[in-house]
């Protein structure tokens, strides 16, 4: 009885780790919403984190440069370009739109 349990127990959480579409910042397209759920601290610099740049911020991607470099964003309140190196280091969770929930 106590192997089904825990046999029980894996099986909800791989369903719970499928449930959410956690997905690094770079993946973001144009105009669609995250939340970042893991920047790599030791990875970013510090001025970014001073600047909002923190696990439970919402971010949306503005605009790609041409060539896919610098990616301009919206965190928090804050507008900034960041480089592949940085944004390779956060990851974020997609929200859905009010749209995707009405229907």
């Amino acid at each position: 009885m106590p192997n089904n349990s825990l046999n029980l127990r894996k099986k909800s959480y791989f369903c719970y780790l499928e449930t959410f579409s956690i997905m690094k910042l770079k993946d973001l397209k144009k105009n669609q919403k995250a939340v970042i759920v893991n920047c790599q601290e030791k990875q970013l610099p510090l001025k970014l984190m001073e600047m909002g740049c923190v696990d439970g911020v919402e971010v949306s991607l503005l605009n790609k440069a041409p060539f896919g470099t610098p990616l301009y964003f919206i965190i928090g309140d804050t507008r900034m370009a960041l480089g592949k190196e940085i944004v390779n280091e956060i990851d974020v969770e997609l929200v859905e739109n009010d749209a995707a929930k009405k229907t």
